[in-house]
């Protein structure tokens, strides 16, 4: 167990290292307007993948351990489901984000990456089931190293990444779909027995796990749509690369939660809710001391890497590195209640801390007026996780002492 878990940090980790390198690298060179109109593409396209895989993944992992679903079913369904998505994500995004897909065949550049994405992502939680190793974890980065390397061959040809993106979002999808069908065992899941299963009961088990991941990226694409409209691209560069050092932070965590759930989820409730207890409070120790001491070196990370145009952006970094502790503290709660089916509590969750945080910035908007930007945003995101984490971890106190 403990090997399977340090080889997954070890190879995802790549995955957060690399899109945290690629943002460094874009506004090291480009600037912020530039590394500004790659986060805001990339919101609008996680809200499309988030959409599209409507708690796919997750719910194909507990159909297939619960109810006996046959894994070769589900592999069919998922790419007739992603063909299916094709025209939708193409008129979403030609009607709603038309600055970033102005004409018709840049919505289909981004439609195809995005429903690319999707299949590699519900394939991802058919192959969990199967083997949680090294191909599961190379599947698993995957996305990533295709949105890098697209975006790292369209900016050395010297692509405009503000018109641009879909064109590279696409091409990303070739490439997952390429090299996701030659780690995907095919052969394998002919040997496994199992039946067809109701589509309603996958979008009634995904339904939660989708309202979760829907609101935790609505949340970064209208927090950067404000930012844009209200404080400028600038402020939204330093914001999203905030977001990014956090998300790196965590991903040791978000590499094994697929691991946890699929064990977790196998064992009974008092497993669940308590294995690994003390690990996880000094994992949460270790991470406060680490970000206490990373703090003093953000001025050197902004002169070093980042150039002397982010220097407003240190105290959004310095914020943003202490989010990573409830940030933490929430996901492995929101592990456990998903292991024991508490899915509506989490779904609950994600809505109050989305509408929490958004409350709290339509205050800070108004009190500080021409002063609002990226720093306030990062008060308000600790402010909401803060909170969450707090109930969260009240929930899942409160079912281990009846568990039994």
């Amino acid at each position: 167990m403990k090997v399977r878990l340090i080889q997954a940090v070890a190879l995802q980790s790549l995955a957060p290292l690399l899109l945290l390198a690629l943002n460094i690298g874009i506004a090291r060179i480009w600037g912020p307007s530039s590394q500004g109109a790659f986060a805001a593409a990339k919101s609008w396209f996680d809200v499309l993948v988030v959409v599209g895989c409507f708690g796919f993944p997750q719910s194909c992992v507990i159909a297939i351990n619960r109810n006996e679903a046959s894994r070769k079913w589900l592999y069919e369904i998922a790419v007739r489901y992603s063909a299916i998505l094709l025209p939708f994500f193409a008129i979403s995004s030609f009607f709603i984000s038309d600055a970033l897909t102005p004409t018709p065949l840049a919505a289909a550049f981004l439609a195809f990456g995005a429903a690319s994405w999707v299949l590699i992502n519900i394939w991802r939680g058919i192959l969990l089931t199967i083997n949680d190793g090294l191909r599961f974890h190379l599947i698993t980065i995957l996305p990533t190293i295709g949105l890098v390397l697209s975006v790292f061959a369209g900016l050395m040809i010297g692509v405009d990444l503000a018109y641009k993106m879909p064109h590279l979002y696409g091409l990303s999808g070739i490439f997952v779909l390429l090299v996701g069908s030659w780690i995907f065992p095919w052969a394998k899941i002919r040997i496994f027995s199992g039946g067809a299963r109701r589509i309603f009961d996958l979008i009634s088990n995904g339904a939660d796990v989708f309202i979760q991941a829907l609101a935790t990226v609505l949340q970064t694409f209208i927090c950067l749509k404000w930012l844009s409209e209200y404080s400028g691209i600038s402020e939204v560069s330093y914001f999203s690369i905030s977001l990014t050092l956090m998300n790196a932070l965590v991903f040791p965590l978000q590499a094994i939660s697929p691991v946890l759930l699929n064990r977790w989820s196998k064992g009974d409730k008092a497993n669940a809710l308590r294995t690994g207890r003390k690990l996880i409070l000094s994992a949460a120790g270790g991470l406060l001391i680490f970000a206490g001491g990373l703090i003093f070196f953000i001025p050197h990370f902004i002169d070093g890497l980042l150039g002397k145009e982010f220097a407003a952006a240190s105290a959004v970094l310095k914020v943003a590195i202490f989010v990573s502790i409830p940030s933490f503290i929430l996901r492995i709660n929101n592990l456990r209640l998903s292991a024991i089916g508490d899915f509506r509590f989490n779904s609950l969750m994600a809505v109050m801390r989305i509408v929490v945080f958004f409350v709290f910035l339509e205050i800070f908007r108004r009190i500080l007026k021409e002063n609002f930007g990226a720093f306030a945003a990062a008060v308000c995101w600790l402010g909401a996780e803060m909170i969450a984490a707090l109930i969260s971890e009240w929930r899942v106190f409160r079912f281990a002492k009846d568990a039994k």
